[in-house]
């Protein structure tokens, strides 16, 4: 799950955490874990496109984009 993986020793001092993932995922992490969540569709991207966001243990928090 998204959130063990983040909470792991090794990522709690990371400044940022980068993930190349299908569109699929993307959609699937932002339906889940943004306070947009149940709306899967609206985070369909372009290929090569995605989001960078903030995550605070709980909920990501979309800053751009790209």
């Amino acid at each position: 799950e998204f959130k063990l993986i983040m909470a792991e020793d090794y990522l709690q001092e990371a400044e940022t955490v980068a993930l190349v993932v299908h569109g699929g995922t993307i959609m699937s992490l932002m339906d889940k874990l943004t306070e947009h969540s149940g709306k899967y569709y609206d985070f369909m991207v372009q290929n090569g496109h995605g989001y960078i966001c903030d995550f605070d243990g709980e909920k990501l928090q979309i800053t751009a984009e790209i």
